[in-house]
């Protein structure tokens, strides 16, 4: 199971996609949400997330605040600004940080949808293949005790 939290301080948005990804049973998420980057911040130190969806403008702390605070702790923490501001200057400085994806919020459903799809898809990737480089280097090891000895 993977898990998803919401960041968006427009509490109907916020509340919207909460309901639809709680409601994607096949993607197996654990889906928590928060209407600020102040509160995702506390979620974030009680709980690891694999996926964090944020809007970008948000009073107080701006979601790209959110995500450089997110990537010094959380490096493999998978980003995804879904947000009404298709402006370059947000897609260029989201770009420049690993794990990040941009999404608008006048984008199809479905499309929201695939994009964590595909995420939670490339976690499982990731898990696959860190547990088979984890046993090729036992492998490794034992072989070297063996030839050591």
């Amino acid at each position: 199971m993977y898990s998803l939290l919401i960041v968006d301080d427009e509490e109907y948005i916020c509340d919207s996609l909460f309901q639809l990804f709680s409601n994607q049973k096949e993607l197996n998420l654990e889906v928590s949400k928060a209407y600020c980057a102040q509160e995702a911040l506390e979620l974030l130190n009680q709980q690891r997330f694999d996926i964090v969806m944020t809007d970008i403008e948000m009073p107080g702390m701006s979601g790209i605040e959110l995500m450089k605070k997110i990537s010094k702790r959380w490096i493999n923490c998978k980003i995804v600004f879904l947000t009404a501001h298709s402006k370059f200057d947000y897609i260029y400085s989201t770009g420049q940080y690993k794990n990040t994806y941009y999404l608008l919020k006048t984008e199809k459903i479905e499309k929201i949808i695939g994009t964590i799809r595909d995420l939670t898809e490339e976690l499982r990737r990731d898990s696959y293949n860190a547990e088979m480089l984890s046993r090729m280097k036992e492998e490794q090891q034992l072989q070297v005790e063996r030839y050591l000895k």
